[in-house]
């Protein structure tokens, strides 16, 4: 009987780690498109304040890590705050990019595009730990580069065929942000590894990491919105149109719900629930946009999708084979 309550807990707490990732991750989505594609007022103008968003983002990221620690009562961090500093300018140049794109790309390929990064990991990791890569997660690799090459092509292919030159250059600039942000991202995380392994440091948790990654990734897009005026901007642009500014609110806050739900899901399962999670839930995203934004994808499109989690897929369980601790003989 013990036993059951127990099973029937865990699947419980499975179940809202579920719904904490898939809900706020499917609002972040659906907000940063709506903020990026919408038109406001009678003049039908766009929003195009990128650094004033990401920073509401980043301050809203840390001030729920910062009630997260306080909260849990976390120990005392024992590395220095500038360990962090390196770290944040390449999360704030992935985030910059990555919300830029999204003026120039629609979100399912944009989504598409993210879910590389497992590509963008690897090379990080050759570059910043020297360690080449097993044969399979390389052929893993390459399922999910033809993948997102197919869906890329066919996409190409109906912009060219409903759009201008223009249009077609826009959608390859566009997903060219979103690769240059790719490998921020691939260079960030081996880095994010290795300060967690450090031997000169005690090992910060990952609450400790969002919150100074976030801190100092929102003080040095304050610095760069005041100076440039785009705070200016941003905020008169929220007075003139108050319907945009729940839409930040979302955008900001779910983010940092959806990261805390990460954490608690890795301490209370497994990194590889948590894989299976995160990677479904994209493809739950793409779903969701095509049906709340009209997006039409073809079925060689639903087939490259198919083909990029797959290629996901096996790559997260062949990376979880490679860590697992061997097996005692007795």
């Amino acid at each position: 009987m013990a036993e059951a309550l127990q099973g029937g807990r865990r699947w419980f707490m499975l179940l809202a780690c579920v719904v904490g990732i898939y809900v706020p991750f499917s609002l972040l989505g659906l907000a940063q498109e709506e903020i990026n594609t919408a038109r406001f007022g009678p003049d039908q103008v766009k929003f195009h304040h990128t650094m004033f968003l990401v920073f509401c983002q980043c301050a809203a990221c840390a001030l729920v890590a910062l009630f997260v620690k306080v909260v849990t009562r976390q120990k005392a961090n024992t590395t220095p705050a500038t360990q962090f500093l390196p770290i944040s300018l390449l999360y704030v140049g992935a985030m910059l990019l990555s919300n830029h794109a999204i003026q120039y790309l629609n979100y399912p390929t944009m989504v598409l595009a993210k879910s590389s990064k497992p590509i963008s990991v690897l090379l990080g990791q050759i570059i910043v730990h020297r360690r080449l890569p097993s044969l399979s997660k390389l052929l893993c690799v390459l399922l999910t580069v033809v993948g997102i090459v197919m869906f890329s092509m066919t996409e190409s292919r109906e912009v060219k065929s409903h759009g201008s030159k223009v249009d077609v250059e826009l959608f390859y600039f566009g997903l060219g942000l979103t690769l240059l942000s790719l490998s921020f991202d691939g260079i960030y995380g081996p880095m994010q590894d290795a300060l967690k392994h450090s031997k000169k440091f005690a090992a910060p948790s990952s609450v400790t990491m969002m919150f100074y990654n976030n801190l100092w990734a929102a003080l040095i897009l304050g610095f760069l919105v005041v100076v440039t005026g785009e705070m200016r901007e941003g905020v008169a642009f929220c007075v003139e149109h108050p319907s945009i500014v729940p839409m930040i609110a979302v955008f900001a806050f779910t983010l940092a719900v959806g990261q805390n739900f990460i954490y608690y899901t890795v301490v209370q399962f497994d990194s590889l629930m948590l894989s299976l999670v995160t990677t479904t839930r994209k493809f739950f995203s793409i779903v969701i946009s095509v049906i709340v934004f009209g997006h039409h994808l073809n079925m060689y499109q639903w087939l490259s999708v198919g083909v990029v989690f797959v290629g996901l897929g096996l790559f997260e369980l062949t990376s979880k084979k490679s860590h697992a601790p061997p097996k005692k003989h007795e």
